[in-house]
């Protein structure tokens, strides 16, 4: 048999304080490895609620886009909306300049029908004050009188007229006036 001695005191003593720096290395390698798992824990767990936050803002940048693009739609169509209305302006400047033109060539027309000493004075009236002064003029030299005694009645068709009247007419009213008195004629 062996024959070993048994440690001596010493010896055991030294292998108890050996043991106990073990037991004590294990327990701080434990508590390092506790804070550690600690830590990543809180770590992952800070990660996690990164995770959730980036999720919520990415829901909301995709409201925003959304609201974004419909905004950019909401423009578009009233730059279009624009647009139409500046065409319908433009072709509505063009319809009041054919209409003024209209007006003013009326106004020249009807003041060419007044006495030359009344141009002047009358210029400056409206179009249908105009109208009414050409018209009143018009009525006053209806009845005109020829060399012969008689009456030209000027506001007879001129295919109503008898030769007599028609001669009367032409020879009491001007070219112009006589050519549109036959043209009034053939419209009836």
């Amino acid at each position: 048999m062996s024959t070993e001695t048994p440690p001596s005191a010493e010896e055991l003593q030294e292998e108890i304080k050996k043991l106990e720096r073990e037991v004590e290395k294990q327990r701080n390698e434990s508590g390092y490895a506790k804070r550690k798992y600690d830590e990543l824990s809180t770590k992952y767990a800070e990660d996690e609620k990164v995770k959730v936050t980036l999720a919520e803002k990415a829901g909301e940048y995709a409201k925003a886009k959304e609201a974004y693009e419909s905004n950019i739609k909401t423009l578009q169509s009233e730059i279009d909306s624009y647009k139409q209305n500046e065409n319908e302006l433009e072709r509505l400047k063009a319809v009041e300049k054919k209409y003024t033109d209209f007006i003013e060539a009326e106004r020249a027309s009807l003041i060419a029908l007044l006495p030359e000493n009344k141009r002047d004075e009358c210029k400056d009236f409206g179009l249908e004050t105009l109208r009414v002064i050409v018209s009143m003029l018009s009525d006053k030299t209806k009845t005109i009188s020829s060399g012969s005694g008689r009456h030209v009645v000027t506001d007879k068709p001129w295919s109503d007229m008898t030769p007599q009247e028609r001669n009367d007419y032409a020879t009491a009213h001007s070219r112009s006036e006589t050519a549109k008195k036959i043209a009034e004629g053939v419209r009836r």
